[in-house]
Formats: structure tokens, sequence, C-alpha cells
């Protein structure tokens, strides 16, 4: 005899034999396929006592706690894989299962809800109410999945999914609306995608349509249009290393992940993206121990955002816009003016869009400490060439390579072409022909401010005056009648510190203003004056002169409260071409000659330029807390450099001052806690008077604070090993790159105040 094969499961439906049933043999008649279904059962059943035997055997169910249970398997009593009972610590659960793993009490997961949580529950699913019925799904923070309600205008009960409600309804087989009343039915994407498949379809204004020439295209209601083949060329142009859209260049590049570059040359990176949101997120990290640091913190960064928008509302300045006609700039002062130990020159093509210089050199033969009063015109004629920038030694232009000279790259180039540059994208023209820039770099080097007054003993000025005159006389000869001076750019202040007050040095800017803005409107006839654009003094020319106070540095920032004169940028941050860190490298000058263009232009646009500063900071018992008006937040750390080296310093460039000495170094710890707050921790309780120092003599007259904007230059570093540049130029982490025009804040020396919330 053939036995029945039994399975060890569960069949739902037992085959009933029905009269006139033929009764006979083999696995499919209908006695044998019943008796089968009770096999399986009985052998399901048998499996499942099994299970539970060592539980039931041992009496003890439910156990009062895992420890409990865990010894009664380790006594034996609870077999391998047997499930079992733990009474529950939780108020909405009276057990909770639990199973013999491997001889280790182990929680499965499920409970028996407790007479608490069933209560619960009916309260919920009261049929009198007609909001919710019954919770289908919660997590465990109680966070509402999916419910049942009832719909008072179908007299339906409705499934509730998120904030979606899904029903059916005389209109829809299927249906779904959202909490705004907006429905969706299966009845209507059917007959979408009939329209679609038809040749069209309209939604929200936008034809939907397939054609022989594209997949799937999409259409506004303005007639653009953008399809899946475009969509997929666009890839595939991306896997080859470059696409372009609008004007912008997306690409890969060996040095950045992913790279977009403008028609004019500015690139921002993947990478500096990536630093930028790093930065915010450090920023936003919370470093206060307690609310009241906090709320210093919050009041702080009031005070700094108070000052960002002060700094950045829209203003008419008093000075010159760029105009049709000739807008002519001066760069004025000594040896930086000039570009001293520029040694070589990084421009090394004339201006590209149309800027002008009087005679055959931006410079003219007259620099040192001579004599001359006349700007001394290279050429001998005021008539105008491109600007260019040359290796010069007096009225030399030096072509041979082999010979040395100390005067090549000013900052005009950069200047100049990157403020025609940012004029003709607001313009939005590939070069505005009618708007013509010319300038002149004149001064004298080694020379202390006095000596470029008019009316000093030394003729300075006047070779200043002699250029303007001639800048005339060349605009005549090209039958242009509508001139103005636009701007001086004033790079001065190294043969001031150690031997003139802070008050002194301010009275003499505004004096050099007054006269300069007489003398050009007189010469000119221009109703405007000229915009004052200058740098800060930096480097090792920073001295503790006058109680360390820095009053040169700070008589430059004290002049930015002339509506008229601006802080153009700081000195200190560009590398050096010599060991002696007097003067810059030839990318030096031209670097920031770019820095100053993006400043000029936005005072020429009407923004209120203010420099980069710190407004305020409170000292709490404990730490001091500093705000800065930055320009484009969040406050960021960066190198400055000396000659080739970049510096990091461990307190960030800042000295704290109080009525027992000095603390820097390791004596302070450094934080950025807010996008516009530094905290500064000092090793000791401060006493009596409170002051900071950012960027003094101690930290090599510069430091590491900057702002986080992305902006970059038209030109890159550039070492070309020849022309008598500088092998300090070489510099690795700058070579071929662009210049970055993050903003640094000044140099600048602030006093501290007791916390007053």
């Amino acid at each position: 005899m053939t036995n029945i094969n039994e399975s060890m499961r569960w069949d739902d439906a037992i085959p009933m034999i029905m009269r006139g049933d033929k009764v006979e043999g083999g696995r499919a008649a209908k006695p044998n396929l019943q008796a089968g279904v009770l096999a399986n059962r009985t052998q399901y059943l048998r499996s499942e006592l099994e299970k539970y035997s060592g539980t039931l055997q041992a009496g003890e169910q439910p156990y009062s706690d895992a420890e409990a249970a865990q010894q009664a398997i380790n006594d034996g009593k609870i077999l391998p894989g047997a499930k079992f009972s733990v009474r529950s610590r939780q108020s909405d659960a009276w057990v909770d299962e639990y199973e013999n793993d491997n001889g280790i009490a182990t929680p499965s997961g499920k409970k028996l809800p407790s007479l608490e949580a069933v209560n619960a529950l009916q309260e919920m699913v009261s049929e009198q109410s007609s909001e919710l019925m019954m919770f289908l799904f919660s997590d465990m923070d109680d966070f509402h999945v999916a419910d049942i309600s009832f719909d008072e205008e179908t007299g339906k009960h409705v499934f509730n999914l998120g904030r979606m409600a899904l029903k059916r309804s005389a209109g829809a087989t299927f249906e779904v609306t959202d909490p705004d009343g907006f429905r969706m039915s299966v009845d209507d994407l059917i007959d979408r995608l009939r329209k679609l498949e038809s040749g069209e379809y309209f939604y929200n204004g936008m034809k939907i349509t397939r054609s022989e020439q594209n997949i799937l295209e999409v259409t506004d209601a303005d007639g653009f249009s953008l399809s899946i083949d475009d969509i997929l060329s666009r890839l595939v142009s991306v896997e080859k290393g470059s696409f372009d859209y609008s004007g912008q260049s997306l690409q890969r590049s060996p040095d950045h992940i992913f790279e977009i570059k403008d028609p004019d040359g500015f690139t921002l990176t993947a990478e500096r993206l990536i630093e930028r949101i790093t930065a915010l997120e450090n920023a936003a990290d919370d470093d206060t121990d307690t609310s009241r640091s906090g709320e210093t913190v919050a009041y702080l960064e009031g005070v700094a955002s108070a000052a960002r928008a002060a700094a950045s509302e829209w203003v008419s300045p008093p000075v010159a816009p760029l105009r049709k006609g000739l807008n002519l700039f001066f760069i004025y002062g000594q040896s930086l003016a000039i570009g001293d130990e520029a040694f070589s020159v990084v421009t090394r093509q004339p201006s590209q869009l149309g800027n002008l210089m009087l005679g055959k050199a931006v410079r003219g033969t007259y620099y040192g400490r001579t004599n001359d009063a006349d700007f001394g015109v290279i050429g001998g004629e005021n008539i105008y060439y491109p600007l260019t920038e040359h290796r010069q030694d007096g009225a030399n232009i030096i072509t041979d390579p082999g010979r040395n000279t100390r005067l090549g790259e000013t900052v005009a180039s950069g200047f100049m072409e990157t403020l025609k540059m940012l004029h003709n994208r607001a313009k939005g023209v590939k070069n505005d022909e009618e708007t013509i820039l010319a300038c002149s770099v004149t001064g004298c080097s080694g020379t202390n401010l006095a000596t470029l007054l008019k009316g000093a003993a030394t003729p300075y000025y006047e070779r200043l005056m002699s250029a303007l005159r001639g800048h005339m006389e060349a605009a005549a000869a090209m039958g242009i009648t509508d001139i103005q001076v636009c701007g001086m750019l004033f790079l001065q202040g190294e043969n001031d510190y150690g031997n003139t007050t802070r008050e002194s040095f301010l009275k003499m800017l505004n004096q050099l203003i007054d006269d300069f803005n007489t003398d050009a409107r007189a010469i000119t006839g221009q109703t405007d004056n000229p915009g004052f654009y200058l740098y800060q003094t930096g480097g090792q020319y920073v001295s503790q002169s006058q109680g360390n106070t820095l009053p040169i540095d700070m008589a430059q920032l004290d002049i930015t409260s002339r509506a008229d004169a601006f802080m153009a940028a700081p000195m200190f941050p560009y590398p050096q071409a010599s060991n002696s860190r007097t003067h810059k490298a030839a990318n030096s000058y031209r670097w920031w000659g770019c820095a100053a263009a993006n400043t000029v232009f936005r005072v020429l646009n009407n923004e209120n330029r203010m420099p980069f500063r710190m407004v305020k900071a409170v000292y709490d018992g404990d730490d001091i807390y500093v705000s800065f008006m930055t320009p484009c937040p969040p406050l960021a750390v960066q190198p400055y450099y000396r000659v080739a080296t970049p510096v990091m310093n461990s307190d960030m460039g800042f000295t704290v001052i109080d009525g027992i000495g000095n603390l820097a170094g390791s004596s302070l710890m450094t934080k950025i806690v807010s996008p516009c707050v530094i905290k500064i921790s000092p090793s000791r309780k401060l006493t009596g008077n409170i002051r900071i120092n950012l960027g003094d003599q101690i930290h090599g007259g510069g430091h590491n604070i900057a702002d986080s904007s992305p902006q970059q230059s038209i030109f890159n570093w550039q070492y070309y090993g020849d022309d008598n540049q500088s092998v300090n130029e070489n510099i690795n982490a700058l070579n071929d790159k662009p210049y970055p025009l993050y903003n640094f804040a000044a140099i600048q020396t602030i006093n501290v105040d007791g916390v007053e919330l």
C-alpha cells in the first residue's frame, strides 16, 4: 500500500466529497485529497506543539522578566527554537514574545496589548466619530502614517495615506485627493494617457508631445521647448567633458570635479561650493556652553547683519560714475603704487578691452625722489597707446630678457581690465566702445604722505597734475571732449609707520582728497568729484608704535567715513617677490588690482561699500566675542603670504591686550561660532581696559580672516620663469589658477566692551 505524502503546512480549505462523486483510488481522488489536507494540518499542529512543549512543561509562563527566562533556558526548561512569553515593561503591552535563539532569550518584536491599550483603541474607534476611526500604521515616535476616516460627502469610509485621501467615487473608479482638494483619478490618468498616445497633451499650460524628431518634448507657454533627446545629448556631452548652456561652460577638469565658467572667464568650482557649505555648517555649529553665551552670539550676529545691510544699501555716492567719453584713473603713492620689485610683467599683451595709457608706458620717466615736477611721458608725446605693462628703467622700456630692472607689472592692468569687464557685463555687451578708460601711474618711491601733498617742498603732486594735463592733451588729439577724472587709487603709508600719528595721517589724507578733487574739477570741467580708493598698509611695515594701536591702518579706515573715500582692499595677503618682503610680486600687483576693481565697480554702481571690519567686541568674563561686517558670509579662514609661503596663525591673527599685557598665539583659542562672529578664549582672566588687534606686528602685519566670496579673477597666476621674473613666484598652489577674490578683513584695533544685552 502506498502512503499519503504529508506536508507540514496549514491548508485553508478541506475539500468535501459530494453526492455523486466517484470513489476511486490514486493521488487525485477526492477522498485522498481530503485526507491529505487533514494530514498536512496534523503535521503542522504537531510541529507547533513541539515548539512550545518545553515552555508548557516549565509551567512558569509568562516569565517575570528576561533574566528569569534566560535562567529557564540555562536550566534546560525551554528547548532550542521554542517561543515563550515575558511580562512587558511597557504600559501598552501585557507580554512580549521571546524565542530561545541558540541558548539566548531573544525578543521577536511581537506583543500582546494591555487592557490600557485596548481601551485607548476603543476610544479612537468610536462609531459616533465622523473623523478618525482607526490608525492603520504609526511609527515608534507616534508619527501618523495612515488611517481610515469617514467621508461625510459620500457617506463612506476613506483610506488616508499621510495627508492623501484614497477612495472610490461616483465619477471615478479610484480617486486620490490631496490636502488642498486637488484630485487625480485613475479615469483621468487613463484619459491623459490616451491623449498622449494620440500625439500631444496639455498640462498646466505646457504641451507634451511626441514627434518624428523627439521621443518626448515639453513646450511651455512662451514656446520654450525641452526634449528627452536634448537632455540625452547634453548628458553625453557632459560625459565627454563639457557642454555650454546660455553662455556658461560646464565642464570637468583635471583640477576640479566640476566647474562652471562664464564668457568672461569667471570660474566657480564644485570644490569651492563644498568649502562654502562646510563653512556654513561649521559656522552654524552650536558652540555655546550657556544660554548667556548663545544670547551674546545672537546679539552680535544681529549687529553684524545690520552693518552688512547698511553696507550693501544702494546709494548714489558723490563720485564720478563711468559714463560715455573718457574716464581717467590715476594710481598715486609711493613704491607699491609704481610696481617696485615686480621685476617682470605677467600681463604680456596690450589691453583686450580698449583701455588706454598716456605714452608708451603706464609710468612716466620720473618716479623717484628727484626734483622733477614733470610726469615725463614715455615717448615724448602726450598721445594714447593701448594699456600695456612694461619692464622699465627711467625713460627706457626694457625688452632685453637678460637685463635686470626693479620695475615691472603695476596694478594698472589687473584693475583696468577687470573694471572694464565688469562694466561690459553690467551693460550686457561684449565691449562698450563708447566708454573709454585710461590711466597713468605716478608718485615717488620711499617717501611719506607729507611729501605727496599739494604745496609740499617736493614736486610729486605736480607730477600728478602734469599727468592729468597730459591726458587732456591726448584726449584732444583724439577728438574727445567729454572727459572726467573718475578716481584715484592711492597706495601709500609704509613710510609713515612709526613716526606719524593716526590723527595727523588722517588730516593729510583729507587734504590730499580735497586738493585733488578741486584741481581735477578745474582742469576737466567736471562737476562730480573723483572717487578716492585706497589700500591698507600691511606686512613688515606694521609696527607696534604708539602702544600697538595701528595708527596708519586705523587712519586708512577712518578716511572711509567720507562719502567719496573707500577702502579698495588690504595689501598684506599677497606674495612678495624678494625675501626682503618690502614689495609685491608681479602677479600680486595684478591680483590686488583685480580685487580693487571689484570694490570700485560696486561703488560706481551705487552700492554703499563699507570696509570689511570688526564692528563690535564683548567680553563675558570668560570669552571675547567679536562680530564682523562680512560682505559675503560666512566668515572663513584663509592663508596670507610671506614671500612664497602661506601663513596660517593658530590665533587667526588676533592679539588681546588688557591691563596685564598681550595675549597671542597659544595663549588664545579662536573659533568661528556663527556666520559673522568669532569667539576668542584667552588662557587667563582679563582685567582693566581690553582691546583686540587683528593683523598687528606680532603677526607680521597680517591675519587669516576672510569672507566666503566665490568670485575669481579673469587672470591666472602665471610663472613664466623668464624675463627677470622672480623665482619666488613659482608657487605650486597658485600656478595657472585664477586669483581667488574672497575679501580679507581690514587690519584693525577695537575696544572690547562688557556684555550688555
